[in-house]
């Protein structure tokens, strides 16, 4: 009997190579794993969740303590940097009034290591707010190599206010602070809001060579219109609107009979159509004072002429 229930057991597994029929009891049906394997399985996020909370506890001194790591991108960027792919060269040209010593430090590679954290657009922007760089071009040699263009502002114009000359460009844009009287090479404008109009009046005057290099002073008077101050301690008050006709006027006729070569203290072109010439300036508020007796007004002809 015992004999008889052994062979029928073994007769219940499938041979190597032999055909079994799959309705018989006792047969492993198809598509189902062994037991072992499901059983480690089962036991596969048990161990995971036990290696985390190992590695937790050892991170935080067994979570009384915590631990910040690192971004991606930082661990990224040391990494390149271990690999031999660092920032090592950076050079600066085009400069002549901007330090190298603001670029490097408006680039900001204090935390930079690498082209993985290095924004060429950002720092560029950030070049580009220094007073003198009118443009700045970045270009990067991979892996470990970046090249730095400045082109500057050309300086317009010398604003002098409360004291302080401040070199100017032609948009009025303050470029740099310089002590008082150090530059005489820029034609120098001053009073409230002037470095901001400044290319108005300078280019009206460049139209003659005569008053260039008489005139010391463009002010600002009242945020609307410009006075000259010529050579002589001469003053021309000029208007607010169409003051390029009225120096036109101021220039016109013959070199050594024109109104600008008179002798005068003021001379008023304030009033369209009509010139008041002053033998002495009226000090203080002089526009709100009468005219004095020592003035004359005249009317000159209408002429076109600039000499």
């Amino acid at each position: 009997m015992r004999k008889r229930l052994r062979a029928e057991r073994l007769d219940s597994f499938p041979r190597p190579g032999s055909q079994h029929d799959a309705s018989k009891p006792g047969r492993p049906k198809s598509g189902r794993r062994p037991r072992k394997r499901r059983s480690m399985a089962r036991w596969l996020p048990v161990c995971a969740a036990l290696a985390s909370g190992a590695v937790f506890l050892s991170w935080t001194d067994g979570g009384r303590t915590t631990r910040l790591s690192d971004p991606l991108t930082i661990q990224l960027d040391r990494l390149a940097d271990g690999l031999g792919l660092g920032l090592q060269e950076i050079t600066v040209g085009g400069h002549r009034r901007t330090r190298e010593k603001a670029v490097y430090a408006a680039m900001q590679l204090r935390d930079v290591r690498s082209f993985v954290l290095f924004d060429s657009e950002a720092t560029r922007r950030r070049i580009e707010d220094l007073p003198w760089v009118a443009r700045a071009e970045i270009r990067r040699s991979f892996p470990w190599r970046v090249a730095v263009r400045i082109v500057e502002r050309r300086p317009f114009a010398l604003w002098r206010h409360q004291g302080v000359d401040t070199i100017v460009d032609r948009t009025g844009r303050h470029l740099e602070t310089v002590d008082f009287g150090r530059v005489r090479s820029l034609p120098l404008v001053a009073g409230l809001g002037a470095e901001a109009f400044a290319h108005e009046i300078v280019d009206a005057v460049a139209k003659w060579p005569d008053l260039v290099l008489a005139t010391s002073l463009a002010k600002r008077i009242g945020r609307r219109r410009w006075d000259l101050v010529l050579s002589g301690s001469r003053r021309v008050q000029l208007p607010e609107r169409d003051f390029a006709h009225a120096l036109r006027r101021l220039m016109a006729g013959q070199r050594g009979q024109r109104l600008f070569d008179r002798s005068y203290a003021e001379a008023d072109l304030r009033v369209p159509g009509q010139i008041t010439l002053r033998s002495q300036a009226i000090p203080g508020s002089r526009y709100n004072l009468p005219r004095p007796v020592l003035s004359r007004t005249i009317a000159l002809p209408k002429v076109s002429n600039r000499g």
